[in-house]
């Protein structure tokens, strides 16, 4: 679970913790002060939480937690189905600006890009999405992504042990963990957004 300590202050919840340090740290800029952009900002947010990170969701955890002979095709058809015209979405009201609130990059920008991050980069077909792309190329070459955003996929687990394959209480959990360290979990929405304020000195 992503968690903040700030001095005496802790903080749990990733879309909040993104919050507080652009507020903390960039207002006025990530952070916007007129409200009609902060609310537009943080609207997005909202919704890559509660619409395009469950839509999602399931193809992830098929594509990547899941072993090669457990996995079921029709839950990915399922996540993409969900998914695509959500991109299609963001395609289309990135035509019109060249960031997620208009003219500058803010805290909206943060979450959606690591969720583009995680979905382009699983193993399934890509529509062509041209302001999608350029927009997120854009996050891409902002300094403090590096090290997350230019990462490739996790590679996916392994196969179970053989007397684990036939107990019903088998779970993911049990599989070998990641290692930790860099890099470690480098897909998950959570880890990359505190990653971009992994150095807070360092341009955004």
């Amino acid at each position: 679970m992503p968690l903040l300590e700030d001095g005496d202050f802790t903080l749990w919840e990733s879309n909040a913790i993104v919050r507080y340090l652009c507020a903390r740290h960039a207002a006025a800029t990530l952070y916007p002060e007129d409200l009609r952009t902060r609310f537009d900002a943080e609207r997005w947010m909202d919704w890559q939480q509660t619409t395009l990170n469950r839509a999602g969701g399931p193809a992830f955890i098929q594509w990547i937690r899941t072993p090669a002979e457990q996995r079921q095709p029709a839950v990915i058809a399922q996540s993409v189905a969900a998914t695509e015209p959500l991109l299609q979405m963001l395609d289309a009201h990135l035509a019109t600006r060249p960031w997620m609130a208009g003219k500058h990059f803010t805290v909206a920008d943060i979450p959606i890009g690591c969720e583009i991050h995680r979905w382009w980069g699983l193993p399934q077909p890509r529509p062509t999405l041209p302001n999608l792309a350029r927009w997120y190329a854009a996050v891409q070459a902002r300094p403090a992504t590096r090290g997350v955003l230019d990462l490739p996929c996790l590679t996916p687990p392994p196969s179970p042990p053989a007397s684990l394959q036939t107990d019903r209480r088998f779970h993911r959990h049990a599989l070998p963990r990641q290692p930790a360290g860099r890099g470690a979990g480098r897909l998950g929405p959570e880890r990359c957004r505190h990653a971009t304020f992994r150095k807070l000195d360092q341009p955004v």
